[in-house]
């Protein structure tokens, strides 16, 4: 699929999550991950965040999101 996307000159886009390339919260977790297990994976680390867009944030709240799937 992403040779695809190179071929037609876009990307695409995901819907519910953005990359976050230095994440607090998972680089805070992988430190104490290092600790416990005395190996040394400390540093930063990215991952993906829930992003939703104002439209899917109404879906989800009003439990609407998925009818009809």
């Amino acid at each position: 699929m992403r040779d695809e996307e190179k071929e037609n000159g876009h990307s695409w886009k995901p819907r519910f999550f953005t990359w976050v390339e230095k994440d607090e919260i998972a680089s805070e977790l992988r430190a104490k991950l290092a600790s416990l297990t005395g190996i040394n994976i400390n540093g930063s680390v990215g991952s993906w965040k829930f992003t939703p867009d104002e439209e899917d944030r109404k879906a989800i709240e009003s439990g609407k999101l998925f009818e009809g799937a």
